[in-house]
């Protein structure tokens, strides 16, 4: 029932990372860069599962099969770099079978990506995202922000606790 589900619904699932990559090289030889990898696969179970995804070691790559016989693609390449925030949500119990990753960027609003909850670990896309997205670029004010909260044991004004909220 759950594939049933997957299949109305359009959720990926996981496939081979390396088989994908060599899939890819030999199809499109001028798709991926040199020395881009493909680190996590995942194919569309509707759509007779002509969509891809794709998180390789320099973006994410999405292949999205249009009209009949999926003769036209449609590539969408979101550089790490471009990506300002993204979100993961979780699936839920009866009703909510798939989970969610959304990615924000400059260049395009919103990218949202739904997964099988059967067989793929959103947290692994956490961490790959967590690890490839450059938190360190200047964005919004450039203010200083100490990640260490200050010490609450010790009073912060003169006037007592009435002003240390």
């Amino acid at each position: 029932m759950d594939g049933y589900l997957d299949f109305i619904f359009d959720n990926a699932y996981s496939v081979n990372a390396k088989e994908a990559e060599e899939k890819v090289r030999s199809k499109y030889p001028l798709l991926l860069h040199k020395d881009e990898k493909i680190q996590l696969a995942f194919k569309d179970r509707g759509g007779k599962g002509r969509d891809k995804k794709y998180f390789t070691s320099h973006r994410i790559l999405i292949k999205d099969g249009k009209g009949i016989g999926s003769k036209r693609k449609n590539y969408v390449s979101v550089p790490y770099d471009s990506i300002l925030a993204f979100s993961v949500q979780t699936a839920g119990s009866f009703g909510d079978r798939d989970t969610e990753v959304c990615v924000f960027g400059s260049g395009y609003y919103k990218l949202s990506m739904d997964f099988s909850k059967e067989n793929v670990d959103v947290f692994q896309i956490y961490q790959l995202l967590n690890s490839k997205i450059k938190w360190t670029h200047s964005r919004g004010t450039q203010d200083f922000v100490d990640p260490v909260p200050p010490n609450m044991d010790k009073k912060q004004s003169r006037f007592g606790d009435a002003m240390d909220w």
